[in-house]
């Protein structure tokens, strides 16, 4: 029905009716497992030490993300972008979702990231720039995977589907293009991949694609995800987020994405069941509900005209990386995930 998310072997791949998680025993280490692996094998999962028997759920959720908290602190020199300092004071009521076109839909692709990204992007020209265009999807993800993903950690996305929202935030520093030069496809017909990029999402680039960017420039920002309240009120900006999503969880009638359970928790990471990444755009916070808004890529007819609801806690406590947060010390991808785990915007300079 939907589809594209992201991380733990489903690597953005998030379709509700048909999810295959490969099951293979783990035979290594614990320590510098390698993202490639990781993301192919949700077996790998169990190889991290488990919680000490006998603690309360609650007590090891509040533990870990205490753990995962102080991990982030000590690894933020490896953000690939300028950490947002936040502004003292209440959050404040925002709602963004006014300056932009209707959500759009991603089809049976795993494109969620460029989606979110170039909602951002669209969103920033329309407000500075008072341009309204229509961006290529395509492009931003060729873009993104030839040239942002050559780090040993980001290495698999040039054969596997999806892409990570903060790789596709830092790809807009290597142009975008109009929709019309490479317009999306919500199937791709039968084509061979081109080399270095086997990935079967990636379409074929139209002959002098590259040449055709426009002259805007971007500069990626990071936020910290209990901050992203404050940064919506006090820039205005939407921020594109890696969450972790559970399919029993989510209404697709009001958009509105419930709270994990311990046991759904437990049973994503231990064997990949019933969840999935998915990288989405938030566009505004109501602090009385403490939640957040967010545009989805599952077309205008999701939700409420392609916008859900998810709550503050969930955006800190089920971002795609945080489960493994509390292990970067011996995380070879640490920079990975710690990136995933920030939301992730950008200034139009």
């Amino acid at each position: 029905m939907h589809n594209n998310i992201h991380m733990i072997n489903i690597k953005n791949a998030f379709v509700l009716s048909a999810l295959v998680v490969a099951a293979t025993a783990p035979g290594a280490a614990a320590q510098e497992l390698s993202f490639d692996a990781l993301y192919k094998n949700t077996g790998l999962i169990n190889m991290f030490p488990a919680a000490a028997p006998g603690v309360p759920k609650v007590r090891e959720t509040a533990e870990k993300n205490a753990a995962g908290a102080a991990q982030e602190l000590a690894y933020e020199d490896l953000l690939v972008a300028p950490l947002w300092k936040a502004v003292p004071g209440a959050a404040a009521a925002v709602d963004l979702k006014e300056g932009f076109s209707p959500a759009r839909y991603q089809g049976n692709r795993n494109v969620c990231s460029v989606f979110a990204t170039l909602g951002l992007a669209e969103y920033l020209l329309l407000r500075k720039e008072k341009v309204n265009v229509d961006l290529s999807e395509e492009f931003l993800y060729y873009n993104a995977k030839l040239k942002f993903t050559d780090s040993p950690g980001l290495q698999a996305y040039k054969k596997e589907q999806g892409l990570v929202g903060y790789v596709a935030v830092e790809a807009l520093t290597g142009g975008v293009v109009a929709e019309k030069e490479w317009p999306f496809l919500a199937v791709l017909p039968q084509h061979v991949p081109v080399p270095p990029l086997t990935d079967p999402d990636m379409g074929v680039p139209p002959a002098g694609i590259s040449g055709k960017t426009l002259q805007y420039s971007f500069a990626p920002q990071a936020v910290r995800r209990s901050e992203i309240k404050h940064f919506l009120a006090a820039e205005r900006k939407p921020v594109v987020m890696n969450l972790m999503l559970y399919f029993g969880n989510i209404d697709n009638a009001s958009g509105r994405v419930k709270d994990p359970s311990e046991s759904q928790r437990a049973r994503c990471f231990s064997a990949g069941d019933n969840c999935s990444g998915h990288v989405v755009l938030l566009t505004g916070y109501d602090p009385a509900a403490r939640e957040y808004y967010f545009r989805n890529s599952w077309g205008a007819n999701w939700g409420r005209a392609g916008f859900g609801t998810v709550s503050e806690k969930y955006v800190v406590e089920n971002c795609e990386s945080c489960h493994f947060l509390p292990q970067l010390g011996s995380l070879g991808w640490r920079a990975v995930a710690l990136n995933a785990a920030y939301g992730w915007s950008a200034e139009l300079e």
